[in-house]
């Protein structure tokens, strides 16, 4: 049904769906499927991944990616904890080798979404790099001379549960910046009405006030990151980001250099929707293969 050509699958799993994509030996994507992701309990979620996996596996797939969102120690191929799924200390790598007997890499979601985005051409001989993704939540990847940086427990670049106010109503960056917070946010300056991350787009005071503290508040999130990381480059993407931030790239710059000793900003380089969390997932699982 799909072919022989595949070399390797990559997932993208979500709290709310998963993603599987797989690819030729050139990275071109030959198969792709979406699906809601079942998290009623932890074998409802293991067998789904799995009948996933068989309906693009074939004996021509070397080597298979899953990233997930949360803690994951790359190491031992073990998810530790997820947001949205009923799962902890799960030996996700090991149960899918030995279903399907082949190499299996496991990965944060956002350090693959980096992992990605640093094979672009743009960023060729760029080693040190931050990756922020501002969505429902707000996750981080740390590239450094080249090489991802995990920590010591696998949790490095959890920016978003960095504190930015914490004697404040809106104490972390998350709480400051995520969709999910757009609500809380909105009563904390004062706005009256309810207020949903979709009514960004309006052209109200309200709106122009949210996005403001926004902006700001994801500038001083980004410089706080550079006075520590010191990278050449910031990777910026994620739903929120996309849709109401973008168009802020020079304020936010502008922030940058304010809070920075050297008073430049990093370059910021917004991410690029083909080089995907599977796609970075699956380069990472073949390379570790050693193909």
């Amino acid at each position: 049904m799909f072919g022989k050509k595949a070399k390797t699958i990559g997932i993208d799993v979500g709290g709310t769906k998963i993603l599987l994509q797989s690819f030729d030996k050139n990275w071109g994507i030959l198969t792709e499927e979406l699906v809601k992701t079942n998290t009623h309990s932890e074998r409802d979620f293991i067998d789904q991944l799995l009948v996933l996996i068989e309906s693009h596996f074939h004996p021509d797939i070397e080597s298979i990616g899953i990233a997930l969102p949360g803690i994951v120690n790359h190491e031992k191929g073990l998810l530790v904890t997820a947001p949205h799924l009923p799962i902890e200390n799960l030996k996700l790598a090991e149960i899918v080798h030995a279903r399907f007997k082949k190499p299996v890499v496991l990965e944060n979601d956002i350090n693959a979404f980096l992992y990605a985005q640093s094979h672009r051409k743009k960023l060729n001989g760029v080693k040190n790099i931050i990756g922020v993704m501002v969505g429902t939540g707000v996750g981080g990847a740390i590239m450094i001379n080249g090489e991802l940086y995990r920590g010591q427990k696998g949790f490095a670049g959890e920016i978003g549960h960095t504190l930015i106010n914490q004697k404040g109503p809106l104490t972390t960056l998350e709480a400051n910046i995520a969709g999910s917070s757009i609500s809380k946010i909105a009563k904390a300056l004062g706005v009256k009405k309810p207020f949903h991350s979709k009514n960004l787009n309006d052209e109200s005071s309200e709106a122009k006030k949210i996005k403001k503290h926004l902006v700001e508040q994801l500038g001083i999130g980004l410089a706080n990151l550079s006075l520590i990381f010191d990278p050449s480059a910031f990777i910026l993407g994620g739903s929120i980001y996309n849709l109401f931030l973008k168009k802020e790239k020079k304020e936010l710059e502008s922030i940058v250099k304010k809070h920075t000793l050297s008073k430049t900003s990093p370059k910021l380089i917004h991410s690029d929707e083909k080089y995907t969390v599977a796609l970075g997932v699956a380069k990472m699982s073949r390379e570790e293969a050693g193909y």
